[in-house]
């Protein structure tokens, strides 16, 4: 089976002395035992990016593009990379539309998107609630594997 990741899980394995890390990181050691891949979208990485380098005193990880360009690596050798495929913008806009989605929440919208295209059912996340509305898609919490 497959699972995607959501942005937020790939940061608290970032960083070390992140509270949640240690449930995070149990969890997904617990997915791989049971054979599931694990699988990021190129907007993952774009969304760690941006917070990786974006400076401690508004919420990011005070990266150096250097430093992140190797934490990017290291998701790339340890995931499952998912590409945008060709049509994925029509995809996008056909879940907001469906969804009623608004503001942020449109990010969401894609990573669902990518993962219906690329047959995923499951996405790993620590927000149940900006994906519950998607029917499609079953959202695990670190608690449910």
């Amino acid at each position: 089976m497959r699972v995607q990741l959501d942005t937020n899980i790939l940061l608290r394995i970032a960083v070390q002395t992140d509270p949640e890390r240690p449930r995070v990181q149990a969890a997904l050691d617990r997915l791989l035992d049971d054979d599931w891949e694990l699988c990021i979208g190129v907007q993952n990485v774009v969304e760690f990016w941006v917070v990786a380098t974006r400076p401690l005193n508004v919420n990011g990880l005070g990266l150096s593009p250097e430093q992140a360009q190797k934490e990017v690596a290291t998701l790339l050798a340890t995931y499952t990379l998912l590409r945008d495929p060709a049509d994925l913008f029509e995809r996008w806009l056909e879940l907001c539309s469906r969804y009623g989605v608004s503001g942020r929440q449109a990010h969401d919208a894609r990573l669902v998107a990518l993962a219906l295209w690329s047959g995923v059912r499951h996405l790993f996340t620590l927000n149940v609630r900006d994906f519950a509305r998607y029917a499609e898609i079953i959202v695990l919490t670190p608690e449910d594997v």
